[in-house]
């Protein structure tokens, strides 16, 4: 159980388990407290206290996509969203994998499952967009064609000026 734990707060894995069949009791491992930056005493927090840490640009989709699966037939659930730490104040991208379990009529008895700090990930991947919108705001203002071609020789970008040259609109272009 050690060796698991160090593991958990090495890779920002947190365990969580909701149960709903006495109203809705709520149990928090310690690393999920360390990612959520929670002190020890919130490993029961309530439902209230998880989505006030909800970024309040994600809280309104995080709440409404938890109850839809809820509500819905599926087993599992997913999700990605901010949250604010109450420890640090800092922002947070967290994701959820879980399983939910059902009684023999579909009702929601259980969610289990973990919390992932993936803020690098999202952080990279906005990194990324950023580079490759300046990219194409670079290639399209260029006066000559510019394409990008993939290994099977297709092609996965042109500026305005190639398409301009070809007479061709960006989805032929590309296929060219």
């Amino acid at each position: 159980e050690a060796e698991l734990a160090r593991i958990q707060r090495i890779a920002l894995v947190g365990g969580l388990e909701i149960d709903f069949r006495e109203g809705v009791k709520n149990r928090r491992s310690p690393e999920y407290l360390l990612v959520h930056g929670l002190p020890p005493e919130a490993a029961n927090e309530t439902y209230e206290n998880w989505v006030a840490r909800i970024h309040p640009d994600d809280r309104d989709h995080t709440v409404k996509q938890l109850f839809d699966v809820l509500k819905s037939e599926s087993e599992d659930y997913a999700s990605v969203y901010r949250i604010i730490r109450p420890s640090d104040g800092e922002s947070r991208w967290i994701r959820v994998m879980a399983k939910i379990e059902r009684d023999h009529s579909g009702r929601a008895l259980r969610l289990v499952g973990a919390d992932i700090d993936v803020t690098d990930q999202m952080l990279a991947q906005e990194t990324l967009r950023e580079s490759e919108e300046r990219f194409r705001l670079i290639a399209d203002s260029a006066p000559m064609p510019i394409w990008v071609t993939r290994l099977d020789r297709t092609r996965s970008f042109a500026n305005q000026a190639y398409l301009d040259f070809l007479g061709l609109p960006f989805e032929q272009a590309v296929v060219f």
